[in-house]
This record gives structure tokens, sequence and C-alpha cells, in this order.
């Protein structure tokens, strides 16, 4: 999945693999923020997680992303889907 792409894809994608992407958890860690809540709709902790799976605006991308994402993994059991 990250062979193919660019150097900048592959950053982010490392990035939220390990969980050092810039999200309120991330940055509330690095002390560059005083609270790990979700900026855009005030969710206890913004974590990859929420950002990726939870939240209810990005669900029709998910739609799209998840299956493929599945795909190239070969797998997707330890993926929720959306109801």
């Amino acid at each position: 999945m990250v062979a193919g792409s660019t150097k900048r894809l592959a950053s982010r994608f490392y990035q939220m693999k390990t969980g050092h992407c810039l999200t309120g958890q991330y940055l509330r860690w690095s002390e560059n923020k005083p609270i790990a809540q979700c900026w855009w709709c005030r969710y206890q902790a913004q974590r990859r997680d929420h950002l990726s799976k939870e939240r209810p605006e990005w669900k029709a991308r998910r739609k799209i992303l998840w299956p493929d994402v599945w795909k190239e993994r070969g797998r997707g059991k330890d993926w929720p889907t959306d109801p």
C-alpha cells in the first residue's frame, strides 16, 4: 500500500500507524496542547481511531476508504464497519 506512494503520503501513513500524527491526543502527550479534546466535535479525546472510524461526518468517505484498505491488506476483520 505504501510502497508505490509518494514520500509525503508514506510519511502521513506511518505517522497515523505509530500514533504520532497531529491529533489532540498526540498534541496533549507532547505538551503542545492543554487538552486532548477533538477540535471539530468536542469529543473528549481526538485519537486516530476517533478520526478514522468514529466521526459521523466522514461516514461516506469511510465507505470508500475501508473497502480499499481491506482489499489492499487482504483482510478486514480487525476494522469495524458502519451500521
